[in-house]
């Protein structure tokens, strides 16, 4: 399965533990949406990035091919079952301008919670391991972090 990821699954190394088939295919980017960290994450001890609606921005990720066992597995360490993110089928803008349908989270907002460094980390190791846009690492880079 085609996977856009734009959290904390753009790190490879957390990526790979979590579903061993990962493949990663090419960066993207889900237009008319805006990176939020709208959940409280217990395990994280901060906010957890979310994709919100937005006319003018755009997340930039990671599309991933998985298999349909490590989709299972994801979804458990996203909790989907406990209602904290569901899946969503979106369309990516890959790098040459194609257009492709993928799948992603959607966390359940609950407000505007600020992430923590360590949290961070993996999106903005994520980034410039797959070679994102140097003004979107930067934009991460910029975000406040509750420690």
């Amino acid at each position: 399965m085609l996977y856009f990821a734009y959290g904390s699954n753009m790190d490879f190394e957390q990526m790979r533990k979590r579903c061993p088939s990962t493949i990663t295919i090419t960066k993207a980017s889900l237009l008319n949406h805006r990176l939020a960290f709208t959940r409280f994450s217990d395990i994280r001890n901060g906010g957890v990035a979310d994709v919100i609606p937005s006319e003018t921005e755009l997340v930039e990720g990671v599309t991933y091919d998985i298999s349909d066992e490590d989709t299972v597995k994801l979804d458990v360490f996203e909790n989907v079952a406990e209602g904290f993110y569901s899946r969503m089928d979106v369309r990516v803008t890959l790098p040459a301008g194609e257009i492709i349908e993928v799948f992603t989270y959607k966390a359940t907002e609950e407000g505007e919670f600020k992430p923590t460094k360590a949290y961070m980390a993996h999106l903005i190791n994520g980034a410039k391991y797959h070679g994102l846009s140097s003004e979107y690492t930067a934009s991460l880079e910029a975000i406040e972090t509750c420690d």
